[in-house]
């Protein structure tokens, strides 16, 4: 039987001059504990059998895996523990969840290796030193913000920006909204982006700082007037009342997600994270082709973490934020962009940061220390050379 350790974590943090307050991702007092979880049932077999040839490990280590609860990004990792698949490269996990990006590198101490999206590489590659290895999934689908029918949003309907026409309202009925949002993440860069296409600035809404969870159950309760929501809540009944009026992929934020490890983990563990690396790309492959299947573990990964979703949805999710193949993910590490001042996956971060940079929230002196971060592509490239 396979015992699978989670450890809730959850601590208040500093990005840049953004204070996040990191909120409970779970359902109850008992799962906000540290638990172990297991696996399957008595007499369940070891393991399907790897279907990659991937040479494992010579000698067992444990990799500690942060991860995002109500995202994507960590599905390959739980299907690879659900699978036997890990064990049978010679690796053991613990996993441990946290509420957003800058949660995760507020502890990057206690982790080794994790998916995250902009707000996480931010605050690692400024605060602690993390190093970002190669992109994950796209990151535009998954990051959406509610209203209520009857708001002014809604009412003003959509279309007053031609070229977004999908986001409703316009510039009098966003300025001066109450808006949740996780301060510092890929939700917050959302808002930032659908401001600016009605000519308006984050300064012109009140933007409360809160967990997508707590987010979620207070815009329920009639709090605020704008709800900021990723991952599977998108999708999940409870928003059958409201109108979604702005989606990332909506305002062309162009958001993804990135494989990053601590210093720690790199230094001591570096073979360990690139089997895990190379397990995660070929199943996150594996999802874009098997979207339904995929879709089932993601489905009871919420359960786990006491986030509701279900199996329709979280298709629609895969659907909206595909996984990057290999070879997307050696190309957008190794090549420049178009303009060929900078690595694409460096881009990818760069530009949202240089967005909040104009809004006051970073300084030159931090669009320069994330230029010269640890954006480290070697282990993609061995990676790569490995499979050719």
């Amino acid at each position: 039987m396979k015992i699978k350790k989670r450890t809730i974590a959850c601590m208040f943090l500093l990005t840049g001059i953004i204070l996040t307050a990191c909120g409970s991702e779970t359902s109850s007092s008992e799962e906000a504990e540290t638990a172990v979880q297991t696996g399957g049932e008595e007499g369940t077999p070891a393991g399907e059998e790897l279907p990659w040839d991937i040479e494992p490990l010579e000698t067992p280590v444990t990799l500690r895996i942060g991860y995002h609860t109500a995202s994507t990004m960590h599905t390959p990792t739980y299907i690879a523990e659900e699978k036997g698949w890990l064990e049978q490269l010679n690796i053991q996990v613990e996993t441990i969840p946290f509420a957003n990006g800058p949660a995760l590198m507020e502890a990057s101490s206690s982790w080794d290796c994790a998916v995250t999206g902009f707000g996480g590489i931010i605050n690692g590659v400024l605060q602690h030193d993390i190093y970002v290895l190669a992109p994950a999934t796209r990151d535009d689908g998954s990051s959406a913000f509610f209203v209520r029918q009857d708001s002014p949003i809604a009412l003003a309907g959509s279309g007053h920006n031609p070229d977004f026409p999908e986001v409703y309202g316009d510039a009098e009925s966003w300025a001066g909204s109450e808006v949740f949002t996780a301060m510092g993440t890929t939700n917050h860069y959302t808002l930032a982006k659908t401001l600016e296409i009605f000519g308006l600035q984050l300064d012109d809404v009140t933007v409360v700082n809160m967990d997508v969870t707590s987010s979620n159950t207070a815009f329920k309760a009639g709090q605020g007037e704008v709800a900021g929501i990723w991952g599977p809540l998108i999708y999940s009944e409870d928003k059958a009342d409201y109108i979604m009026a702005s989606k990332a992929a909506w305002v062309d934020t162009g958001l993804v997600t990135d494989y990053v490890a601590s210093q720690e983990g790199m230094n001591e563990k570096r073979e360990a994270i690139s089997k895990w690396m190379e397990l995660n790309i070929k199943i996150g492959e594996w999802c874009n082709e098997n979207k339904e299947e995929a879709a089932k573990y993601m489905t009871e990964l919420g359960e786990i973490d006491g986030i509701e979703s279900n199996v329709s949805d979280n298709i629609q999710l895969i659907e909206d934020n595909p996984y990057f193949t290999l070879e997307e993910c050696y190309q957008a590490a190794t090549e420049n962009t178009a303009e060929g001042d900078m690595l694409v996956y460096v881009a990818q971060n760069y530009n949202p940061m240089k967005f909040f940079a104009e809004q006051g929230n970073y300084t030159e002196e931090d669009l320069q220390k994330l230029l010269s971060g640890n954006f480290d592509n070697a282990l993609i490239s061995e990676i790569y050379n490995r499979a050719k």
